[in-house]
């Protein structure tokens, strides 16, 4: 608001009026802790004319204006623009602007070619600045928790990973679900696959860029993605990187680096020797007839002394040998400078991510040019080069116990040794085999062996190498002072080269592989990306009599992406020194993929404001995709609409309310991310016994078209006491429709899959984001604020089939289901229900019901739930048992400073979000020889005995393990997920300009009743697989120290 000293006369009242008295203004430009801002320019427009005037040491500036209509604007090095109209009675004192560098605060939203104020932005569209990025090494790190809305899981602390992210629900069965990014106006089109070399490890999308090469983030929740048409469905995500901007003679240097360790995350507490020993006798005799053969195939548990008791007198932890701190560190060295003609902006960085697995790393090399010259006054010339290479040792992770150290850990035989020992109890140099204890030739049943979890993480050699280079050229031609036009050619290549071998011949640590032929692996993949950019955009900006704005950009963009992979593998090489493909003697095999994929998209957004009281926007885009079939429309409309009324400049609120806008927006958007081949014939080559063939992989759909989302958004923007107080809400609707589905076919037509445009998906939600900014005085600053989001999406369609099911046998032969069904949640875990555990036999007999064998349920077995009454338990009896979409999410902050000391703390949570506790279940199951969990200490055991596990039997004969609620958690949590403590100083020892020095420590603690190793996980970027617990390593506490100088 503005405010006055004293006034004369009245200037415009709401909307209309006037007046023929000239006024003086006279007033203070304060900061919001009430000190005076020197050197602000107060620029009034009126009836065509401009006046300006510059604060004094005090604040204070005078004006004389004539009588009239226009506007106000407020401007401040180091604080946020302010824009008013003149249409209220000037009848107060004080001008207040928010400094650039207040905590969780953005006052304006940044896009490609010009940014918003907060007053001008839609509701629905929210930045996250530079400022607030924390002391994180990766982009979604950064932004995680700092948008009301935006969903950010973090996969796992594997080295690179990166996050699941998702806004607003799910859209989308077959494309991606995950919002389009942005980079300097660029779609980023990366690789989202899990790595078919590498299993259940996915690459972070963001991985080339450093937080310290960033300078906003916005995401376009609402209207304003429908200028990405059919690439805006799933929301958009804006990056804008630090640019050539500087225009002062002096160059100005910088460094920021950060050192610290990371400490494994928690894990599940297995059984010791004795107790092991004791289940070991117990569900040994559920598999043999005497004990005393079990007592010849397990000499140890007989608890006296014989020849093999060397190779079993151990307690090894063997979670405590594959995991340890790791070493951590983040540098950036920076030179920028320039004059008017002439800008530059050049980073140089090192980030090494040293993973708490062992053997486990990440090195990133980046670099990143920007340069802006002046051809003449109204031509510039722009470029921007990105170049990152990144280097990877890595591990195996998912439910493959023998190549998954952490599954092997949990398994493995608490005492035996990791490296071989002979009688005498020397310890040899090398690893214990996998079998080396297997003390029968002929044992009455095949032992159970587990992989030597120490071999598996420092003898697989498994790695990615990655070249990134990101290269943009653009020009901007200024035809006059409001008309701009932009050219903008850019080129992304990325290269991957993905390995892995798996030793097993000359050390025999490791579990053979491929149905125990393979005694070692070899498996090499490439990706290739390819994408080129080409851009012609044209911005006008202008004011009509002093009260209608106007700001229209139009333009067009292609993008044609080349995706390849290649993937080759094979098994047993002469010995283990042999790791490369031409040494493999069995089952050699190559597959291979290529993808291509184009874009052409029409757009226009128009703003119009009038009297800065009420916004119009508008937005239309017309796409063509290749997605399309032969016989689709080739182009698209998307239009959305969008009405902004700004309360507060009316002049008739309270005093203390500086923002109150008011929107609804209404807007359709599509979803054409992904493949080009499901309309049209592709095949596919497939191995058979080292036969290679080709396969037709689809029937093609002519018809297939994108897919159409229409939203509406009605949304809130308050500000109040000087902005000290501030509140943004958001509520939407939605309906995708038109949605990809795998139909099914009859096989005659050479495919069984037949992908439509058939599907439907209704969505509804609410955004809340609370700043409080209760102490602010030069010495003391306080700052609070908490966001809230819920999202809930409901299938509405599948085409011909009311339901469809997605199983997970590929991964061991897990009987886990997810189901798709009309009128529920998408992707809900399907199984069965328990009540229980059979407590007696007569219990059991009482409840008359039998099992999936065909067989009465016995004292000790669990006590499923029979939903249609039939007396016998079977797929007929599964039902929904939830999802792993949380109800609702969020997170809360905290940041105080005093003097030049700062202590801010972030908290993250989601509530009501199911997970599938994988591990668990393979560690509670008690159906084979394995280790366990230090839970099966309350299995049941004697008849009447109350337990809350079932008995421990061999081959699990009753299905007491099957896919059930058993294995069902709320994975809701709260979690400290940084906290640190900083200094910042001016003018050190004559070197330094400024600078700051820090120490900040990240996943401190987590309060939850899941009984996981972390709630927060994510097997890929796929929706579906969201919620499935399968044995990733769980995310690393870090404590860093860190400084930022500047030279």
């Amino acid at each position: 608001m503005i405010k006055y000293a004293r006034y004369s006369v009245v200037l415009f009242m709401l909307f209309m009026g006037f007046s023929a008295v000239a006024a003086k203004l006279d007033g203070k430009v304060l900061s919001i802790d009430k000190s005076p801002v020197e050197g602000a320019i107060i620029s009034v427009v009126l009836e065509g004319r401009d006046f300006s005037a510059i604060t004094a040491e005090d604040g204070s500036f005078s004006l004389e204006l004539p009588s009239g209509r226009g506007y106000i604007r407020v401007v401040a090095a180091g604080f946020y623009r302010q824009e008013y109209p003149i249409n209220q009675k000037l009848n107060l004192e004080e001008i207040v602007l928010v400094p650039l560098v207040s905590p969780h605060y953005s006052g304006a939203a940044y896009f490609p070619n010009y940014n918003l104020s907060r007053d001008d932005k839609s509701t629905s569209t929210q930045s996250v600045e530079k400022k607030d990025f924390g002391k994180h090494f990766s982009i979604d790190q950064a932004i995680q928790d700092k948008v009301p809305g935006l969903y950010i899981h973090r996969k796992s602390g594997m080295p690179g990973e990166g996050a699941y992210l998702n806004l607003r629900g799910i859209h989308s069965v077959v494309a991606d679900n995950t919002p389009l990014i942005v980079i300097n106006g660029i779609p980023l089109l990366g690789n989202q696959e899990l790595s078919a070399t590498i299993r259940a490890y996915s690459r972070n999308i963001m991985f080339g860029y450093s937080t310290d090469d960033i300078r906003s983030i916005t995401l376009l929740k609402g209207a304003d993605a429908s200028v990405y048409g059919s690439l805006g469905s799933n929301g958009v995500l804006l990056i804008e990187t630090e640019q050539a901007t500087s225009d002062n003679l002096e160059t100005r240097i910088s460094f920021s680096g950060q050192y610290g360790l990371s400490w494994p995350g928690r894990s599940l507490p297995v059984l010791n020797v004795s107790q092991y020993k004791n289940y070991l006798r117990e569900i040994g005799m559920t598999r043999y007839d005497m004990i005393t053969a079990l007592y010849t195939d397990y000499p140890f548990l007989q608890n006296e002394e014989n020849y093999y008791s060397y190779l079993f007198n151990n307690t090894t932890d063997w979670r405590g040998l594959v995991q340890n701190r790791a070493f951590i560190t983040d540098n950036t060295f920076r030179v920028e400078g320039g004059d008017e003609i002439a800008k530059y902006n050049i980073s140089f960085g090192y980030t090494s991510e040293g993973g708490v697995l062992g053997q486990t790393a990440s090195d990133r090399y980046h670099t990143l040019i920007n340069s802006n010259i002046m051809v003449s006054r109204n031509v510039d010339i722009f470029t921007n080069v990105g170049l990152a290479y990144i280097s990877s040792s890595l591990q195996e992770q998912g439910m493959n116990a023998p190549t998954n150290a952490i599954l092997s850990s949990y398994f493995a035989m608490p005492m035996l040794s990791p490296y071989m020992k002979e009688p005498n109890n020397n310890v040899l140099d090398r690893y214990a085999t996998y079998n080396g204890w297997n003390v029968n030739n002929n044992p009455t049943h095949p032992y159970d062996n587990v992989s030597n979890p120490l071999a598996i993480v420092n003898t697989i050699n498994a790695s990615d190498n990655i070249y990134d280079a990101n290269i943009r050229l653009g020009l901007n031609y200024r035809a006059n002072s409001y008309l701009s036009f932009t050219g903008l050619l850019n080129i992304y290549y990325n290269y991957t080269e993905e390995s892995i071998f798996i030793p097993g011949v000359t050390d025999k640590a490791i579990i053979p592989q491929y149905y125990n032929a393979g005694l070692n692996t070899v498996r090499k993949g490439i990706v290739e990306n390819l994408t080129n950019y080409y851009g012609l955009s044209s911005t006008y900006r202008r004011t009509f009599r002093d009260i209608h704005q106007l700001r229209a950009e139009a333009g067009l963009r292609y993008v044609g992406r080349k995706l390849e992979y290649d993937l080759a593998s094979g098994y047993n090489t002469a010995n283990d020194y042999y790791e490369t493909l031409g040494a493999v003697t069995d089952d050699r095999d190559i597959q291979g993929d290529n993808q291509e994929w184009k874009w052409l998209n029409y757009h226009l957004h128009t703003d119009y404001i009038y009297h800065n009281l009420l916004k119009t926007s508008v937005n239309v885009a017309l796409d063509g995709s290749s997605v399309s079939g032969t016989d689709a429309a080739r182009f698209g409309l998307f239009p959305s609409l969008g009405l902004t009324f700004m309360a507060a400049n009316t002049g008739l609120l309270p005093s203390f309310v500086d923002l109150f806008n008011i929107a609804a927006e209404v807007g359709r958007t599509g979803n054409s991310r992904f493949s080009s081949n499901y309309a049209k014939n592709y095949y596919q080559n497939s191995n058979f016994f080292n036969l290679g063939t080709i396969t037709r992989s689809n029937v093609p759909n002519t018809a297939l078209e994108w897919e159409k989302k229409d939203q509406l958004d009605l949304g809130l923007d308050l500000g109040l006491l000087d902005n000290k107080l501030g509140l943004q809400f958001n509520y939407f609707l939605s309906r995708s429709f038109d949605l990809l589905i795998a139909r099914e076919i009859s096989s005659v037509y050479g495919s069984t899959q037949y992908y439509d445009n058939v599907g439907e998906i209704a969505g509804r939600g609410y955004e809340l984001g609370l700043r409080l900014n209760p102490i602010v005085t030069k010495q003391v600053d306080w700052v609070i604020g908490a966001g809230i989001a819920h999202a809930g999406s409901k299938i509405k369609a599948l085409g011909n089939n009311p339901e469809l099911s997605i199983g997970f046998k590929e991964f061991n032969g897990d009987d886990a289901l997810i189901l798709m069904k009309e009128g529920e949640a998408p992707y809900q875990f399907y199984g069965y229900q328990t009540q229980g555990i059979y407590v007696s036999t007569e219990e059991a007999r009482e409840a008359g019901l039998r099992n999936i064998y065909g067989e009465p349920y016995k004292a000790g077995d669990v006590r499923f739930v029979d939903q249609n009454g039939d007396n016998q338990i079977n797929a007929k009896d599964k039902v929904l048992l939830g999802t792993a979409a949380p109800d609702f999410f969020g997170s809360f902050y905290t940041s105080l400073r005093y003097r030049r000391i700062t202590l801010s703390a972030e908290f993250g949570y989601s509530v009501g979000n199911m997970a599938y506790n994988a591990v668990r279940r393979n560690l509670e199951s008690m159906d084979y020889f394995y280790n366990q969990s230090q839970a099966v200490l309350n299995r049941w055991q004697i008849e009447g005995q109350p337990a809350a596990l079932p008995r421990a039997a061999y081959g699990d004969p009753s299905g007491n393990n099957l896919f059930s609620d058993r294995w069902l958690e709320d994975a809701s949590y709260l979690k400290l997920r940084n906290l640190s403590l900083s200094y910042r100083f001016n003018n050190l020892l004559g070197v330094l300009r400024s600078g700051s020095i820090f120490v900040a420590a990240e996943n401190l603690y987590t309060w939850t009743n899941y009984l996981g190793s972390d709630p927060e996980f994510s097997y890929s970027y796929s929706d579906y697989m969201q919620g499935f617990d399968y044995a990733k390593v769980s995310l690393p506490l870090s404590v860093k120290l860190g400084f930022n100088l500047n030279f």
